[in-house]
């Protein structure tokens, strides 16, 4: 099972945060993303609920990403939840960056 746990500060209102960050279907305008498809809607809102955690901290806001899921391949399966894990991780975090750079 891989776990992802990103947290990051960012120097941006939550409003602009989350529009950044909620359309799913948009995050081939982020770099190293060359094709993104919302394969499927939530129940209760389009793009989920749960793995992303926004708070306020005056003019900034905290970003919290947890995900927990399982690559299931028979044999690979947990050298390929440690590799997800790692690059989901690292994916994010530069996402989180992205964001901020293009304010």
């Amino acid at each position: 099972m891989f776990r992802i746990h990103v947290e990051r500060l960012l120097n941006m209102d939550i409003n602009t945060v989350f529009e950044a960050i909620a359309d799913h279907a948009r995050y081939d305008r982020f770099p190293g993303v060359s094709k993104s498809v919302l394969v499927e809607e939530g129940k209760e809102e389009k793009n989920g609920t749960g793995a992303l955690v926004l708070k306020a901290e005056g003019e900034k806001t905290r970003v919290t990403w947890i995900s927990e899921g399982h690559v299931r391949v028979p044999l690979l399966g947990r050298m390929m939840d440690r590799l997800a894990e790692r690059s989901f991780s690292k994916a994010f975090s530069s996402l989180l960056k992205a964001i901020e750079r293009r304010v």
